[in-house]
């Protein structure tokens, strides 16, 4: 067969891109490796034990009818120069032109035991579902991996009344993406609710005959599991390139301002992408609101020639009663030496802190603090400002700041294992 635009991937990215171009009347294919439709993959951490994933479900079927979709079918190789793209099933699919959005595959943890039943990774729908019917909520669970899905599953559990202990080789949850300084204070409102952190440790072993019993750490403690979900980061769904003599870096897809790989008629989108932004420079991001202006950048860009504007970094996590919202990009870990964080308080239960390298902000988290979040989106929109004109339009009364002098955070002492820090941009 041969179609104009077909988009590989039917996650977020893939789903919208192909929902814009439906809309304007444009033909378009997703083909999908999951057998359901497109959905926001991002509810699943936060939704999951709430009874919504049916819902969630529902909707994605509704959003799907507008383009065509092609489920439960793998790619496994594409011939450019012939603008063919062949299917595990033996389908060969012909293309105006490709669009890769084929996202993220869960990074896994390489430890004895990692194979036992009641081991689970969340990434699909899916896996959700099936964490759901099989986990007893009245039995101690815990999760490997404090970043943004390990700290959103967390508080699902907590909300649910479960014993949930976080493991994680660094100092505190998100240290590497906010900080220790950010990262202590969303811990102290996660305990308050009733998660337990086991943090600076890793895992040494998944405990069990045929079913998990505990985790045993690096430091020699044992924790009682019924059930662990492992959530330590992600890979790029990329592997199935190799031959297609598309340029990758790390396995990761590096694009043009128009979102053009290596390969003619080639685009790439979402997760996968590595890109660059005229004010952060090179940036990866692995975050549903960059996947989005990424879609429909692209799909303008297809339908009226349009050049895209340049996705501003930005993230966002509800965990409970917390909602974090982080916007720049800084080019290494935020507790860098060079680096240090400006911390205020801005409300009872709320701050902003700002990331601050060499008299200039490069990027903002804020928790709890709706009005902070929006400025500093306002603020560093299109790249990073200078610290006076931060504090000019943030300050606030001297009792309010926790840290009115910016000094270098210390960095946390990392072990020999293998890290479970998620990306700076949260995902």
């Amino acid at each position: 067969m041969k179609l104009d635009t077909v988009i590989v991937g039917g996650g977020i990215t893939g789903g919208r891109l192909a929902r814009e171009l439906a809309a304007a009347g444009a033909a378009a294919l997703v083909v999908s490796a999951e057998d359901v439709p497109p959905y926001d993959r991002t509810r699943l951490s936060k939704d999951i034990f709430r009874g919504e994933l049916a819902a969630l479900y529902q909707a994605s079927r509704e959003q799907t009818r507008a383009y065509d979709l092609l489920l439960g079918r793998r790619a496994v190789e594409l011939d450019a120069g012939a603008k063919q793209l062949s299917l595990d099933d033996g389908t060969a699919i012909s293309y105006g032109r490709l669009v890769l959005a084929t996202g993220l595959r869960p990074r896994r943890l390489e430890r004895p035991g990692h194979d036992l039943d009641g081991v689970h990774y969340l990434r699909s729908l899916r896996d959700a579902l099936a964490i759901e019917r099989l986990v007893d909520l009245s039995e101690p669970l815990v999760i490997i991996g404090a970043g943004l899905i390990g700290c959103e599953m967390a508080a699902a559990l907590a909300a649910a009344a479960t014993p949930v202990v976080v493991v994680d080789s660094a100092a505190e949850p998100l240290a590497s993406s906010v900080g220790l300084k950010v990262g202590r204070r969303i811990r102290d409102a996660h305990e308050r609710a009733g998660i337990s952190f086991r943090t600076s440790d890793s895992v040494d072993t998944i405990v069990g005959i045929r079913r998990v019993k505990c985790v045993r750490l690096a430091s020699g403690d044992e924790i009682p599991a019924a059930t662990v979900v492992i959530a330590i980061g992600g890979e790029p769904e990329t592997d199935w390139l190799a031959g297609s003599g598309m340029a990758l870096r790390d396995g990761y897809v590096p694009v043009d301002g128009e979102y053009r790989t290596s390969l003619p008629d080639v685009y790439a989108v979402g997760d996968i992408t590595v890109w660059t932004h005229p004010s952060w420079g090179p940036i990866h991001v692995e975050h549903e609101s960059v996947a989005h202006a990424q879609a429909l950048g692209l799909a303008r860009h297809f339908l009226l020639g349009e050049r895209p504007r340049p996705a501003t970094p930005y993230a966002w996590s509800d965990q409970a009663e917390l909602r974090l919202r982080v916007i720049g990009h800084l080019s290494g870990p935020a507790d860098a030496s060079q680096v240090c964080t400006r911390m205020i308080d801005s409300t009872d239960t709320g701050f902003v802190a700002a990331f601050v390298r060499s008299g200039v902000v490069e990027a903002a988290a804020s928790v709890n603090d709706d009005r902070s979040a929006a400025l500093m989106q306002k603020l560093l929109r299109h790249g990073p400002i200078s610290d006076s004109e931060w504090l000019a339009a943030v300050k606030l009364p001297s009792s309010k700041q926790t840290s009115p002098v910016c000094e270098p955070a210390r960095p946390d002492r990392r072990d020999a294992s293998p890290s479970l820090a998620i990306p700076w941009s949260l995902q």
